[in-house]
């Protein structure tokens, strides 16, 4: 095989898969994809015709619980043969894996799976659709949290899927973590009206299912009466004013400066006040008592972090 792999949208959503449900095996450096959405499937299959010209071998799985190990069943032709739902694999020569991880800086090796300086530099078309493959296989679309969801257990190969959408200017939440077997499992979410549409508009997803439902969440929300922030937007905005104005502001005046900012956005002043009080527990700004009223303030002039657990955000004053 003698070919120049170019970094465009192909390779792009070839590498997100990688780094999401697939794999280039540490033993023989062969590629391996496993998804149950035929959509998601092909299009690995045709993107890796375009890329290097080759077929796969697509093999079918039980279905099976996550502890069980991976049965197959039977090798099929194509992936029109494939019942509705089922795990499928697909696999690709050595040579395959070997160019990729060569002109992608070595971004995974069996479990090994990271974002290289070769990705951080590729261009945006390339970048654009190995956010939207790595999204379409590791997240989920929540309508009634009002989120997009994405896990992975390796929490650096999120903090730089963070820095990508950034690059998009799609603001997402710190990490959080949860125990899952008694293993930490790591996740951010993107929430707000602004954060969703952008997304759906810029990256979007193959998968339909979620593409609807993303759909669905935007409509709710630009339907509302209100907007909402996610959290992290609302503590910068009041933070804003704070550190704006020269003089300590009440409760009232915080609220009325927010309405004048967004008059879409529900700003009723318990809201706000949950606000405060974390950015006051949090040491970013400090709270006073003149008389019966409260009176909060921004006293410094470098800068201080939110913080949540081990994960840290900057926010520079």
């Amino acid at each position: 095989m003698n070919r120049q792999i170019t970094l465009g949208k192909e390779t792009g959503s070839i590498a997100g898969h990688i780094l999401g449900d697939g794999s280039i095996t540490a033993r023989d450096n062969a590629v391996f994809f496993s998804n149950t959405d035929i959509s998601l499937l092909s299009e690995f299959s045709e993107n890796m015709m375009v890329v290097f010209g080759v077929e796969p071998r697509i093999w079918v799985q039980e279905k099976r619980s996550f502890e069980e190990k991976t049965k197959w069943k039977f090798r099929a032709n194509s992936l029109k043969d494939i019942e509705f739902g089922c795990p499928v694999g697909l696999f690709y020569k050595k040579i395959c894996g070997v160019l990729l991880n060569a002109a992608l800086g070595n971004f995974a090796i069996g479990k090994d799976k990271k974002i290289t300086e070769q990705i951080i530099t590729a261009p945006k078309e390339f970048k654009k659709a190995l956010v939207r493959a790595f999204f379409d296989d590791e997240c989920t679309v929540d309508v009634l949290s009002r989120n997009i969801r994405v896990f992975q257990d390796r929490p650096a190969l999120l903090e730089d899927f963070r820095k990508l959408l950034k690059e998009f200017e799609i603001n997402s939440s710190e990490l959080h973590f949860y125990l899952k077997r008694e293993k930490q499992r790591y996740y951010f979410n993107i929430s707000g009206f602004d954060n969703l549409a952008k997304f759906e508009r810029i990256i979007g997803f193959t998968a339909t299912e979620k593409m609807n439902k993303l759909a669905i969440l935007i409509k709710k929300l630009n339907e509302s009466k209100t907007k909402r922030l996610c959290k992290k937007e609302a503590k910068h905005k009041i933070l804003e004013i704070i550190k704006n104005n020269s003089q300590p502001l009440c409760l009232k005046e915080i609220t009325k400066e927010l309405r004048n900012y967004s008059a879409r956005i529900k700003w009723n002043e318990s809201t706000v006040l949950k606000h405060l009080k974390w950015l006051v527990e949090e040491k970013i700004i400090s709270r006073e008592r003149k008389g019966i009223r409260f009176y909060w303030s921004c006293e410094y002039s470098n800068h201080k972090s939110f913080e949540d657990g081990k994960f840290r955000i900057s926010v520079f004053l």
